[in-house]
């Protein structure tokens, strides 16, 4: 009596093999859909970002004699409650008022206003999820008054 041979069916080994390579496909696909998220969160920011940089611009552009006495080329601290406000007042108000939305909005996220010629510079900065280091993405506008 010959011994009885089967050929249906596929044998462990070919399982497995099956199995790795789909565990390795869905591993790429996993990976292109985390690093496509990042980028998407990235874009994000740097939108972001310039509409902060162009919002405090417009508050700069609205209060001009602020601008000319230098209210906006300080390190913000804490709104004043006053109502009117003097130019300078306005400033300290719209530059703190600006500094909060950053950090709600971006990571890790600041900014500043400079003079940088006949004009400004306004620069923000925020940690990106791109990097692994604590490099801070930037953002400038540069406006004249």
């Amino acid at each position: 009596m010959s011994p009885k041979i089967f050929t249906l069916g596929f044998g462990l080994l070919e399982v497995l093999a099956a199995l790795t390579l789909i565990a390795f496909a869905m591993l790429a696909w996993v990976n292109g859909l985390l690093n496509t998220h990042l980028q998407a969160v990235e874009s994000n920011a740097m939108v972001d970002a310039a509409m902060q940089a162009e919002n405090i611009y417009e508050q700069m552009l609205a209060n001009p004699l602020g601008v000319k006495q230098g209210g906006y080329y300080q390190m913000p601290g804490v709104a004043p409650s006053c109502n009117p406000c003097d130019p300078n007042q306005q400033a300290a108000k719209d530059l703190a008022l600006w500094q909060e939305q950053l950090a709600q909005e971006l990571i890790v996220g600041a900014g500043e206003v400079a003079i940088y010629g006949n004009g400004q510079k306004i620069i923000i900065r925020w940690q990106s999820l791109l990097s692994s280091d604590t490099e801070l993405s930037e953002w400038m506008l540069y406006g004249h008054s």
